[in-house]
């Protein structure tokens, strides 16, 4: 399946007021009062009127063209410390504060936007018995999960990869080829499961969220440091820091999230949670190289296989609870099915969210 802000300190604008000492009660006021009876002579005596003096190699120019940078970098850190303040948020199930700055509806437009772009792109499967039962999976843990009236929508898509994605909304897609993977209805349900948690979690939204924040972060330290040679080359180290140090490490950890959301949703619709470890044990076999782990965007399988194995004792326990229990449910019908040479060892989403693509 899918900020830090750095300034250096400006000195302070205001300029040293060079201020020479005069007779005593030579004030600007005793000397209107002494001005009747005072001699000419006394009155070439008074002293100039202190001029502001400009630090050394900072002109009046650069003076005027700092002032917006500064104001613009005060505005900046305003619009941070309240987006700190208002935009948290908890996920379900992990009780996780998440910072989620973009409205649920403008979240829920953008993947509705997505989702009717890859209708016209994507060819859904012509197997009615896959689409028939995605639809019947994705709607029982649907109506489990902790948005159960979202326009919830299932549908398969004829490619041989194995992958699955989830859109703002609740719009799932499966490809055809996740099913050999899946093999059983319980398999299929750790996989939507797992898509539904990205979606009721507003892990897109938190997405998002971090990009204008990192963003913003890079817009900051741009304006501090205008006037540095080093300018480039920090931001360059600072941008590839944002990424390997913020975003991949959270969406790492909402694809973990995910898996905890959806075992939990899965056992609650009536599905054997311990075939999700059934699920991962498959596609840990069919794993290829691939990055490593600081630098992707998922877990690894086999981590995630632990992961699931210290959370299925808890979500067993779930299961039992269900008012109907399916068990594995029925065995996926194959056919000549194959898995396609693209498929990688994980159900790695694609996110489509405002428009683009990222495996």
């Amino acid at each position: 399946m899918r900020c830090d802000v750095k300034t250096d300190n400006l000195q302070g604008l205001s300029r040293p007021v060079q201020i020479v000492a005069g007779k005593p009660g030579m004030g600007v006021g005793a000397t209107r009062e002494r001005s009747d009876r005072v001699g000419i002579a006394d009155l070439r005596e008074r002293k100039p009127v202190p001029q502001r003096v400009l630090r050394p190699g900072l002109c009046r120019s650069e003076r005027r063209t700092r002032r917006p940078d500064h104001a613009r970098m005060v505005a900046g850190l305003a619009v941070v410390i309240l987006f700190l303040l208002v935009g948290c948020a908890t996920t379900p199930v992990t009780q996780r504060k998440a910072l989620i700055l973009v409205p649920f509806e403008q979240e829920e437009a953008l993947g509705i936007q997505a989702y009717r772009e890859i209708l016209g792109q994507e060819k859904p499967s012509h197997n009615q018995a896959w689409a028939q039962l995605t639809r019947r999976v994705g709607q029982r843990i649907a109506r489990v999960s902790d948005m159960p009236n979202l326009n919830w929508e299932f549908n398969v898509f004829d490619s041989k990869e194995a992958n699955a994605f989830c859109l703002p909304g609740g719009k799932v897609g499966v490809y055809g080829g996740l099913m050999p993977v899946a093999l059983t209805e319980a398999g299929l349900a750790a996989v939507i499961g797992h898509e539904v948690g990205h979606a009721v979690a507003r892990h897109s939204g938190e997405r998002m969220s971090q990009a204008l924040l990192v963003n913003l972060g890079l817009q900051l330290a741009d304006v501090s440091l205008q006037n540095s040679q080093q300018r480039n080359l920090i931001l360059a180290a600072m941008g590839l820091g944002a990424q390997v140090g913020v975003l991949l490490p959270y969406s790492r950890m909402q694809e973990s999230e995910a898996d905890e959301i959806g075992i939990v949703y899965m056992a609650r619709a009536g599905y054997d949670p311990h075939e999700a470890l059934s699920l991962w044990e498959r596609f840990a076999q069919l794993e290829q190289e691939r990055p490593p782990e600081f630098l992707s965007t998922h877990p690894a399988p086999r981590g995630r296989l632990s992961d699931l194995g210290k959370l299925v004792g808890s979500a067993a326990q779930v299961y039992q609870s269900a008012p109907v229990r399916y068990g594995k449910g029925e065995r996926i019908p194959l056919g000549q099915a194959t898995i396609g040479t693209g498929a990688a060892g994980q159900v790695r989403k694609v996110e489509k969210s405002a428009g683009s693509t990222a495996p």
